[in-house]
């Protein structure tokens, strides 16, 4: 079985980091993506997968704390694919009630 997603031509594909998969509860406070993935300190290209479950979130990366009216619209149901600098800067809020994020980091790596 083969563990590489191929992402592009370049002879580059992304493999899943080696305890990069996490799962945590979203809710009325702000969170902090860098604080719940594991690998974003690694200087290697690397990059976030986010799962949104039960409820919506919003997202911001600019350094300021979304609201559950302000910032970008994560839906449920719905995987996102992050760089690690917008994955660095990003937080997350529920929209309401809590939701459930599963991330998963990968690194890029030649094929």
């Amino acid at each position: 079985m083969n563990d590489q997603v191929s992402i592009d031509n370049d002879g580059q594909s992304l493999a899943p980091v080696r305890g990069g998969f996490e799962q945590n509860t979203v809710s009325s406070t702000a969170l902090d993506i860098k604080d719940l993935v594991t690998g974003l300190d690694n200087t290697a290209e690397v990059y976030v997968e986010l799962t949104v479950e039960d409820a919506d979130i919003r997202l911001r990366a600019d350094g300021s704390d979304p609201t559950a009216s302000v910032g970008k619209r994560l839906y449920n149901g719905v995987t996102y694919l992050m760089c690690r600098a917008e994955a660095r800067a990003a937080k997350v809020i529920a929209v309401a009630g809590d939701a459930t994020i599963q991330t998963q980091t990968y690194a890029k790596r030649a094929l």
